[in-house]
């Protein structure tokens, strides 16, 4: 089974994944125009966000009871909700990149608090 740490080094990784692909692609495209297929492929959205979300799902279940569990739940509920929003709800396609970022930068907050918080625990 996966430690914790590192699933949360698993989860930091994909949301990173997600800020590149929002926001280092379109520079990319302009530069080669091979990646453009890959910049507004909404299959590439959807895909990175069904891979994150059940990672961090399953996070959550296995968090221990420490005192900032409910923090942790909170912040992957809200960016995983703010990812699902912006890849799965059309009437969000406007703000779908702000959504994205928002949401994995939530992630990321979320798994890095943890993983600091396992790694500061008195032994």
């Amino acid at each position: 089974m996966m430690n914790v740490a590192r699933l949360d080094a698993v989860a930091i990784g994909l949301s990173g994944v997600c800020v590149i692909h929002c926001l280092a692609l379109p520079v990319l495209v302009a530069f080669m125009p091979v990646f453009s297929q890959f910049s507004e492929a909404e299959w590439v959205h959807k895909f990175l966000v069904l891979l994150a979300l059940p990672i961090s799902g399953f996070a959550i279940f296995r968090s221990s009871s420490q005192p900032s569990k409910a923090l942790f739940i909170t912040l992957v509920s809200v960016g995983g909700l703010l990812l699902f929003s912006g890849a799965f709800i059309e009437a969000f396609h406007q703000i779908e990149v702000v959504l994205t970022l928002l949401g994995a930068l939530t992630l990321s907050l979320a798994h890095l608090i943890r993983w600091r918080h396992s790694h500061l625990k008195p032994e």
